[in-house]
C-alpha cells in the first residue's frame, strides 16, 4: 500500500516553471506563498 505522502493532493497547472532554489530544487515555500487558498479552492485527488 503507498504512503500518503508520495500521492499529490492537488495539481496545479501553470504556464511558467516552478520557483527554484540555487541547488535546482523546488521551492516549496515560495510555491506555497504563491497558492495559499489551495486546500480550500481545489479538489483533493485522493
Amino acid at each position: 500500500m503507498p504512503v500518503n505522502d508520495t500521492v499529490p493532493r492537488h495539481v496545479v497547472v501553470r504556464d511558467e516553471p516552478l520557483p527554484r532554489l540555487p541547488g535546482g530544487t523546488i521551492a516549496e515555500p515560495a510555491f506555497r506563498a504563491e497558492h495559499p487558498d489551495l486546500p480550500s479552492t481545489h479538489e483533493k485527488m485522493r
